[in-house]
């Protein structure tokens, strides 16, 4: 009999974003549903096989980053340290995959899906079996993620990573993307790999999310309520890591001018390299009085119930995959605020929100505006759950295996 084996070079967080999250999203929908047999769910720090009654998850620790000083700063700008760096990483990896083989017996008729490069990588590299699919979740390519967080021209580590996740597309059985616009951003941040992507053809995965039932208010979310639903005004929040491809310090200029004709409260969630250039810009367009910033990370059922609060997710992206955060702010009513890059590009149709190209100009938001915003919300709650629900999301996984398994 055939398994799937769904796995992930990463701990167990729960219901977060990335490849990770995914792995624990598919877990849930396909507790719920049942469409996909023998599945296991495969983290650094467990594995949830069929039958698991009760998981637990680690806690997301902080995105911010310690500066480095001395000897260590110095080898952070230095490419062949990255490289011995990501060569011991991939070590680490074997040793656990073959940890997992010892267990599992991986044979030819199991299906794998990977849901990071280096799993897929290392895995290919070890054993022979082709049932093999890579679902892409970098913002993108890996090099121009790393850059996101460490700021280093280093064209050595560049090269490296060009050539190691260029030898993944080539010999994955199958190459999928959350979206058509996670291509577009892998193609944007690195044409090296127009030709190996332009020979094969791509599927598409988008994630999904259903609206569960949440628990009682934390403390935190009382507090927040008192402040949102007394407030007059339009509500906006973002829940992002602070970084280069989010863009969220983009944002300050453009609430700026929203705030010229309307009262707003902007609620943001996360940190990160980009927390000391959003501070600055907060204060240079004089928006501070209308922003509550919380740094720490957050359970994710609070910020769920900041969704149930808010009238519009905004997020200015360089580079966008598919934002599981829009999509979730999506299913308690919001009204999408983005820039029309990548993934974005698939989740705004039907007029259901703006996109913003120039973030002096507020006129297409002020254009929707004519519309009531009860019915711009039950718009955006009604293509979230046609399009882009756990059910959707597992389906879609589920005819991919059944492909597999069939030898399509």
């Amino acid at each position: 009999m055939s398994r799937v084996f769904v796995i992930s070079y990463r701990k167990c967080l729960g219901p977060v974003g990335g490849g990770t999250g995914v792995n624990f999203k598919l877990y849930l929908a396909n507790k719920q549903y049942g469409m996909i047999d023998n599945c296991y769910h495969i983290f650094t720090d467990q594995v949830i096989a069929p039958g698991t009654a009760e998981v637990s998850y680690s806690k997301l620790g902080s995105a911010a980053k310690s500066q480095k000083k001395g000897v260590m700063a110095l080898l952070t700008r230095m490419g062949a340290a990255w490289i011995a760096k990501h060569q011991n990483y991939r070590k680490r990896i074997r040793v656990y995959l073959r940890q997992l083989n010892e267990q599992y017996h991986f044979n030819g008729r199991d299906v794998f899906l990977f849901q990071d490069v280096e799993s897929a990588h290392e895995f290919m590299d070890l054993y022979p079996f082709t049932k093999t699919v890579l679902i892409y979740h970098q913002q993108g390519s890996l090099y121009n993620e790393w850059q996101a967080f460490n700021f280093v021209e280093l064209p050595a580590y560049r090269k490296y990573l060009n050539k190691y996740s260029e030898k993944v597309y080539q010999k994955v059985k199958v190459l999928a993307f959350p979206s058509m616009g996670a291509k577009d951003s892998l193609l944007q941040s690195e044409p090296y790999f127009e030709k190996v992507l332009g020979s094969r053809s791509i599927d598409v995965l988008y994630n999904g999310f259903t609206k569960p039932e949440l628990p009682a208010d934390s403390d935190l979310i009382q507090e927040l309520r008192s402040k949102l639903e007394s407030f007059e005004g339009y509500k906006f929040a973002t829940v992002s890591a602070l970084n280069e491809a989010k863009g969220v310090e983009r944002i300050p200029q453009y609430l700026a001018e929203v705030g010229k004709k309307h009262p707003f409260r902007w609620v943001i969630v996360g940190n990160g390299v980009k927390a000391e250039e959003l501070e600055a810009n907060i204060a240079k367009y004089g928006i501070a009085d209308s922003v509550i910033w919380i740094r720490d990370p957050m359970p994710h059922d609070d910020i769920l119930k900041i969704f149930s609060m808010t009238d519009h997710y905004i997020l200015f992206h360089r580079f966008s995959i598919f934002d599981y955060s829009t999509i979730e702010a999506m299913a308690y009513g919001n009204i999408p605020v983005l820039t029309p890059i990548g993934g974005n590009k698939e989740v705004i149709f039907g007029d259901n929100g703006v996109f913003v190209d120039d973030f002096s100009d507020t006129s297409p938001f002020e254009a929707q505006k004519k519309i009531p915003m009860a019915e711009l919300k039950e718009k955006n709650m009604a293509l979230q759950n046609q399009h882009f629900s756990d059910e959707a999301f597992l389906a879609r996984y589920q005819a991919l295996v059944e492909r597999l398994k069939e030898g399509n």
